[in-house]
């Protein structure tokens, strides 16, 4: 597969996917199904929360942008891209922590952890604390919109669905700052919140 983008600009890294399809069953009436009820509620579980791309069901894994390839040293995400990624939430759940392995999500200011507006390409967290000190976490602690160059640790506690949205504009160059842009970030949902 080609992407459109990498044929009017081929110095762009080509990204490549892996792709999991499950089929699930969606409930309509009667009259279009033969199985019984209880087998096609048995897949309301598993439905991804309206709008979400990505979906985890798991307590901790990670989650990777699209074409993120940690083999390579060459790799990018799609530009001009805009979709949330939904975690299950489970009975007890309070919270969800990020620990990035990879990031790499420029911003434009040198003051180190960046102001919501300093970001064109970001991870955009509801509720999101970075983890400077989780025992007393104050309110400056408390942005929006994750854009990094480096490994920092985040969490939140939103009440309701746990999503995350992540945001690229689009870009017509590649500089070398453009050919390292994605993230692999382990995340684990918790129980306990401070």
């Amino acid at each position: 597969m080609t992407l459109a983008d990498r044929n009017y600009h081929p110095h762009l890294f080509a990204p490549s996917w892996k792709i999991k399809i499950t089929q699930l069953e969606c409930p309509a009436e009667k009259k279009f199904f033969n199985l019984p009820s209880q087998d096609v509620n048995s897949d309301f579980a598993q439905l991804a929360p309206l709008g979400a791309i990505q979906y985890f069901t798991e307590k901790s894994g990670f989650v990777r942008s699209f074409g993120y390839d940690g083999s390579v040293s060459i790799q990018s995400y799609t530009y001009d891209q805009k979709y949330a990624i939904a975690f299950k939430r489970d009975i007890g759940t309070c919270g969800i922590s990020f620990k990035p392995q990879y990031i790499y999500l420029p911003y434009t200011s040198s003051t180190g952890i960046t102001a919501d507006k300093d970001c064109s390409h970001y991870l955009f967290v509801p509720d999101l604390y970075f983890d400077v000190d989780p025992e007393n976490a104050s309110p400056n602690d408390l942005v929006a919109k994750v854009c990094l160059k480096e490994n920092l640790n985040f969490r939140t506690y939103a009440p309701g669905p746990l999503y995350i949205y992540f945001n690229s504009i689009a870009t017509d160059f590649a500089t070398e700052e453009d050919k390292r842009q994605g993230f692999n970030i382990k995340y684990e949902l918790l129980n306990k919140c401070i």
